[in-house]
């Protein structure tokens, strides 16, 4: 197993490839009811979930079974190349428009807000933790409460082909939602090669639990990067004040390779018109 110093994390108020985690997070809203949910391990993102897999009581209440979690552990896990960054959804609520909260019907976005709030602070306790090489398992951020977001009201679009729809705590129908997702969140990035052992989950209000094991063996990356910048090299000799521009910006050579001057002899054989 890996030691703490080596796991890193994307913090709060940084972006990875350009995204922030409030963006990440709508993708991975997306991906989770999408056709293809638990397949994603070939792009710069791993998608993790929680264990979806509520029931149903004779009230309707939905609930999970108590000791139930979701087990990727062994062969069940994921392999990576470490230039893979692995997105962790610790403890998570998403309301739609139109969605019923507390026997009101939200109708905006400031009732999408609320009740993502009112359900992650009602919530009880929650964890995100890596074993380390003795079988301890230890805190990966310093402190989780920091971890928390909300995106913008975007469009859930929710695939009929999901294998989830009836596994969530409010049983999905295929279609478009103007949805607000938020909770705690963290991304891994830059992982050491090696196998990792991670233990997510949480306690949120009323019949909310999740609690997921997984097991990720990260591998060195088969691509390598050779992309170099060069803006600080000369491409060619200086030339003189009254060089012509192309001279003096170096790409002469270039131009005459590929840059042909047509007579007008040559533009009427080339014309598709008699």
């Amino acid at each position: 197993m890996i030691d703490f110093a080596l796991i890193k994390y994307l913090k709060p108020n940084e972006t990875y490839i350009g995204r922030n985690y409030s963006e990440w997070i709508e993708e991975w809203s997306n991906w989770l009811v999408s056709s293809s949910v638990d397949y994603n391990a070939d792009g710069p993102m791993l998608f993790l979930r929680g264990n979806l897999d509520y029931e149903s009581d004779q009230s309707g209440n939905r609930f999970v079974k108590p000791g139930k979690f979701l087990d990727r552990t062994a062969s069940l896990g994921v392999t990576i190349y470490n230039d893979t960054a692995v997105f962790i959804p610790v403890m998570t609520a998403m309301f739609s428009l139109n969605d019923p909260h507390e026997s009101i019907q939200i109708l905006d976005e400031q009732g999408l807000r609320y009740a993502v709030r009112r359900d992650l602070s009602e919530g009880g306790n929650m964890w995100l933790r890596y074993m380390d090489s003795a079988g301890a398992y230890r805190s990966i951020v310093p402190k989780l409460n920091d971890f928390y977001f909300e995106t913008s009201v975007f469009t859930l679009r929710v695939s009929a082909e999901n294998p989830l729809l009836t596994k969530f705590e409010s049983a999905f129908d295929p279609g478009e939602y103007q949805t607000v997702q938020g909770g705690y969140f963290v991304i891994l990035t830059n992982l050491t090669p090696g196998t990792y052992r991670f233990h997510f989950g949480g306690n949120g209000r009323g019949y909310y639990y999740t609690d997921a094991v997984y097991d990720i063996t990260v591998q060195s990356s088969k691509l390598r990067d050779l992309t170099k910048d060069v803006s600080s090299q000369n491409a060619s000799p200086k030339p003189g004040p009254k060089a012509p521009l192309l001279q003096q910006t170096g790409y002469t050579n270039q131009f005459k390779k590929f840059l042909h001057l047509k007579t007008e002899d040559d533009a009427n054989n080339a014309s598709p018109f008699p």
